[in-house]
């Protein structure tokens, strides 16, 4: 074991030179700063490993895993395996999970609200639109990456055929059809103007 000043940076070093490394043994470990008014880490027998920033605990181990106080940034992603679920709100409110099948989120409480000025719904790839909604615009389904049922100011639009199992009710003062030709199959068409 080595104990030096390095002139080089003013540094003080401990340097271990036995190849089974440098081991501190105590039921408490805390590294200060310089005059030991804050502390930097502290090591606790049995208990948990805190690292502090500016005489604040930011991080902490325990008994469940990690503990961090602030906020956690992230330069690339967070991994999560398959099955395990991230939870978020004071009672897990809101849960995402992947069950290496599916994709799932669970609201628990209140609405999922999704803000955004235009949302789009794509396939996983990203290259085919499935439903499209515009702030103070259309709302868009597609099939097949071909939009078929549209939101406009003045009412909807369908592109292609429209089937309606059930009964279709019109209501207003006047029904304008504009179609060459108008085909009912194995169904009775009543048109009433009140």
């Amino acid at each position: 074991l080595v104990l030096k000043h390095n002139t080089t940076g003013n540094k003080d070093q401990i340097i271990g030179t036995g190849a089974g490394g440098i081991q501190v043994q105590s039921a408490l470990v805390e590294i200060r700063n310089a005059n030991a008014s804050e502390v930097l880490g502290k090591f606790v027998d049995g208990g948990a490993v805190e690292l502090y920033h500016n005489n604040v605990k930011k991080i902490e181990t325990t008994a469940a895993g990690v503990s961090v106080t602030g906020d956690l940034q992230v330069s690339s992603h967070i991994d999560i395996p398959d099955n395990a679920v991230v939870k978020i709100g004071t009672g897990d409110d809101l849960q995402l999970k992947h069950n290496a099948t599916d994709s799932i989120i669970v609201n628990a409480t209140g609405e999922l609200n999704l803000d955004s000025d235009v949302l789009k719904i794509q396939g996983a790839a990203g290259s085919e639109v499935m439903a499209s909604f515009a702030k103070d615009g259309a709302v868009e389904l597609y099939h097949d990456n071909v939009k078929k049922v549209e939101t406009l100011a003045t009412g909807a639009k369908v592109t292609g055929a429209l089937e309606i199992t059930g009964d279709l009710v019109v209501l207003g003062d006047q029904i304008v059809a504009n179609v060459a030709e108008l085909m009912v199959e194995d169904k009775s068409l009543f048109l009433a103007v009140p």
